[in-house]
């Protein structure tokens, strides 16, 4: 018996398949005989069920023969979330809190599989929390990939150099990505995400975060691609901080540092001891949406540059 995701599934099985019912893993040694004779107990094992046989050590789909691999690329709009906070205490206290939220408030958006880099070979039903903050203290930053509707997130820490030099800010970002589709289609699924955004704000200490829409972005088979199309901005660069993003955010959190700068500018704000919440609309609104009912921050806050994508990163 096991457990496995949707994510773990070849395209093909998604594509060309019926929807997956049971999986059986076959483990065996390398001889050429060996393998002649996994290939066709699980040929006879598949006939039956109209399922399909896979090797991934070659990629390869060995039955049936026929079903030509998929991969079906969608346009969508992208809602990226972005926090910033400081680096003092984030590991191991406030790594394990960015957890514990996740699970509370949305469990889709957990660090299922992660690493540094593609392929993401590491599991968190496996080592569970304690492997991913030894993860995360090993190699300084990390990527995952969640359930939909999430589509990835990442923690970038300040690297040594970084942290030495003295014209920046070495801080901590993290970053979350949803399929906005989902987040638009109910006042429920909204607030999901309002929740999940005040709470990692609020008890991580951050001194900014956003959440803005991004269209124009590629999703092929549940990966998301930034192609010439999208919409190109940043929230800046990952590892230090360099001012406030021009980028028109349909939630913000201004943490103590910037609250008593903007709060007379807002109209609708959540205000503690951290920091100030601005929400704008119900629901996600893209830039040309916010144009009207964005606030006018003050200049010297501001990070001109981020306003031509100059600090773009691709996500998962």
């Amino acid at each position: 018996p096991c457990t496995t995701f949707a994510e773990e599934m070849p395209s093909f099985s998604t594509n060309d398949l019926a929807k997956c019912k049971w999986v059986v893993y076959a483990n065996c040694d390398f001889e050429q005989e060996t393998l002649d004779l996994a290939s066709k107990f699980g040929s006879a094992l598949v006939k039956t069920d109209k399922g399909a046989l896979y090797d991934p050590q070659e990629d390869q789909l060995i039955f049936p023969k026929r079903v030509a691999r998929k991969s079906e690329a969608q346009e969508i709009k992208l809602l990226s979330l972005e926090w910033f906070t400081s680096d003092e205490h984030f590991m191991p206290d406030k790594a394990a809190r960015l957890l514990e939220i996740l699970e509370e408030f949305c469990a889709q958006a957990q660090p299922m599989r992660y690493g540094r880099n593609l392929p993401f070979t590491n599991k968190l039903v496996n080592g569970g929390k304690d492997a991913f903050i030894g993860a995360l203290r090993k190699e300084g930053s990390v990527r995952w990939r969640g359930r939909y509707p999430a589509l990835g997130g990442a923690i970038w820490r300040p690297s040594e150099f970084t942290r030495t030099k003295s014209t920046e800010s070495p801080c901590v970002t993290i970053s979350l990505d949803f399929d906005c589709s989902w987040v638009t289609a109910s006042s429920e699924n909204s607030q999901q995400i309002v929740d999940l955004f005040t709470a990692i704000s609020e008890s991580l200490e951050c001194f900014y975060g956003g959440c803005a829409v991004r269209r124009k972005v590629t999703m092929v088979d549940g990966e998301v691609f930034l192609g010439p199309d999208a919409e190109n901005w940043s929230f800046g660069r990952s590892a230090y901080w360099d001012g406030i993003p021009v980028v028109k955010t349909w939630l913000t959190w201004f943490g103590a540092k910037y609250k008593e700068e903007v709060q007379d500018l807002l109209d609708h704000r959540f205000v503690s001891m951290e920091g100030s919440f601005m929400r704008l609309g119900d629901k996600p609104m893209d830039a040309d949406e916010l144009s009207y009912v964005f606030p006018k921050l003050p200049e010297h806050l501001l990070n001109a540059e981020t306003s031509h994508g100059l600090f773009r990163k691709s996500m998962l």
